[in-house]
């Protein structure tokens, strides 16, 4: 059961995990960036050497990658883990949608800041 007292929270951490090979890997919030680097302050745990550990997060990974990717067969059709095919924005809300159509023109012309 989730605590009561972060049930409705609106903060958290994005995480990350890194599988290195089949016995070790790496989970924090740390980004290949120099945001992470300087200025965020971050977090990492690292495993060495317990394979045993490392396949049930490999077990893991697999699982919820599969149970929620879509396979995008082109820019209007995806397919979904049950092979139903159906939208590349899933169950996004107009909103949502319009927000990624904008960026599609907005981001092009800010390669110049990369």
């Amino acid at each position: 059961p989730v605590d009561s007292r972060i049930k409705n929270s609106t903060w958290g951490t994005h995480s990350k995990t890194i599988i290195f090979d089949k016995k070790s890997f790496m989970i924090g919030s740390y980004n290949i960036d120099n945001r992470s680097a300087f200025y965020n302050v971050e977090s990492a745990i690292f495993c060495e050497g317990n394979q045993e550990l490392t396949d049930a997060l490999i077990k893991d990974v697999d699982k919820r990658l599969y149970r929620s990717s879509y396979e995008i067969i082109d820019e209007n059709t995806a397919v979904n883990a049950n092979g139903v095919k159906t939208s590349p924005y899933s169950n996004a809300t107009k909103g949502q949608r319009a927000i990624v159509d904008a960026l599609k023109f907005i981001i092009p012309n800010l390669e110049f800041l990369l």
